[in-house]
């Protein structure tokens, strides 16, 4: 073999690698802000906790910026392609005792969409209530279903207390 020949063969291998990769492995960049989606749901989760544990009342906030007034996060995250604020809803308006909390994720293949909430806070009022399950009301069973978020068939991973 010559070194032109042997090139030829490493190119050829490189090209069905990366076509493969992409057939099988998906979109990394989907993946990882879905992944950091999924870790901000679970730090404001976290922080509401806190939040509602230092309440006089053991109410939660009605909105995520009180959870940075109070000192529980640095900032409220935000999503990592658009940059717009993940919904939260608070139930009641005054003195809350519940809240939905979700994010749009890119992947509708996602395992989180097997074990997050599926919920319907639009009868709320309070905060931004939203449709955690999909367009025909029915909860997404493991990424199969897409849910109605702000009119859009989107899938969504929401947390509920």
């Amino acid at each position: 073999f010559t070194l032109i020949e042997l090139l030829i063969v490493v190119a050829i291998l490189g090209i069905l690698g990366a076509i493969l990769f992409v057939a099988i492995g998906g979109n990394p960049q989907r993946d990882a802000r879905d992944a950091r989606r999924i870790a901000d749901i679970n730090q404001l989760q976290l922080a509401l906790e806190l939040y509602k544990n230092q309440d006089a009342n053991g109410a939660y906030p009605t909105s995520l910026g009180a959870l940075v007034t109070q000192g529980f996060i640095g900032g409220v995250p935000k999503d990592p392609k658009t940059s717009t604020d993940y919904k939260f809803a608070a139930n009641p308006i005054t003195n809350p005792t519940n809240y939905h909390l979700g994010a749009v994720l890119e992947n509708d293949k996602n395992k989180s969409l097997c074990s997050d909430a599926d919920f319907d806070s639009t009868g709320w009022g309070a905060g931004v209530p939203f449709n955690g399950k999909d367009a025909t009301g029915v909860a997404d069973a493991c990424g199969v279903g897409v849910s109605n978020f702000d009119n859009a068939t989107s899938p969504i991973y929401d947390v509920k207390s």
